[in-house]
């Protein structure tokens, strides 16, 4: 009876033109209006600027020290230079550490900061707090890097009217989290003297092509990010992009910058997290374990060069000696 008088009453005050909201939701209004008057409040020429590197990138890695090693393999292959690389990285038994620190053996020397997490959201924040670098992006790891990427020419675009996106593509038209196919939104070539960057409109896109806030990739201004984590709960890199929404008006406001054709790949072989019921394929994170143990790598030169219709799509993997 309580919960059908409060629905007359709501239906009566909006045939008034009266919005009830609950003290919840008045609340996460409150917080979302205190954030964009704090974003407002940013300086328009950030101090990151004297960075001489152009961008900084967060990996996530949970028991996955193979794929996180064809991922770092591919990164090495295909990013030009201008890139601060940081790992936040968990292991949750020997075998795994015993792994990761093989992979941290193997590109030693490659300017990475390795951090083994113990509160994920802590750990993001002490990793945030040290960037210098203009512009940073984040990427989990069963990502791959299929063709390469010029910082140089990302860094010219204001970071205050463009989202850049690595994932996207024009040739990007399924989505694979909503199993649906996704309409492609008119593109235009790029005001950057670069022929292979084309930009569209958030507003005008649906899944994939409306959604900024991704941690796969998408390129971001770090003080704006730094400002937005710091004012937000997560636990895990799921949690976290679904507290990033929260300004996801916002960012959609703003215009979307891509490579004609999309520089990496999201391959969801397995599922470690639990945050979410995602799709995931049927590659084990304990066969992976096995082959890399076995000394085995992901073949990822087999992976380059092609041409996903989805930003996460289930590729044949094959593997090598390392």
């Amino acid at each position: 009876m309580k919960k059908g008088m409060v629905k007359l009453l709501n239906y009566v005050l909006r045939s008034a033109g009266i919005t009830c909201i609950t003290t919840r939701d008045g609340n996460k209004a409150c917080r979302e209006k205190q954030l964009l008057l704090k974003l407002a409040n940013l300086p328009c020429n950030p101090s990151s600027v004297e960075c001489e590197d152009y961008a900084s990138c967060i990996v996530f890695s949970r028991d996955r020290a193979c794929q996180l090693h064809a991922l770092l393999s591919s990164l090495r292959d295909h990013v030009d230079e201008g890139l601060e690389l940081y790992v936040i990285y968990r292991a949750t038994n020997d075998r795994h550490k015993k792994a990761y620190e093989e992979v941290i053996e193997l590109f030693n020397g490659r300017h990475i900061e390795w951090r083994e997490e113990d509160n994920f959201r802590s750990d993001l924040l002490t990793v945030m707090g040290g960037i210098a670098t203009r512009s940073v992006f984040f990427l989990v790891d069963d990502i791959v890097f299929i063709r390469p990427v010029s910082l140089k020419a990302l860094s010219v675009f204001n970071l205050r009217e463009y989202v850049p996106s690595l994932r996207l593509g024009e040739h990007v038209n399924y989505c694979y989290t909503e199993q649906q196919p996704m309409k492609v939104p008119e593109l235009v070539e790029a005001d950057a003297g670069n022929a292979h960057l084309v930009s569209w409109e958030w507003l005008q896109g649906d899944y994939d092509w409306g959604y900024p806030l991704s941690v796969d990739g998408h390129v971001f201004l770090t003080d704006e990010i730094r400002l937005l984590l710091e004012n937000v709960e997560f636990t895990a890199p799921n949690s976290l992009e679904k507290a990033m929404q929260v300004l996801r008006e916002l960012y959609r406001m703003r215009s979307g910058i891509c490579y004609r054709e999309s520089r990496i790949v999201n391959i969801p072989m397995n599922r470690v997290q639990t945050e979410n019921d995602n799709l995931y394929g049927e590659v084990s994170v304990e066969e992976l374990l096995e082959r890399w143990e076995a000394g085995y790598r992901i073949d990822v030169d087999k992976l380059y060069n092609v041409k996903p219709e989805s930003a996460h799509q289930e590729l044949p993997v094959s593997f090598v000696l390392r």
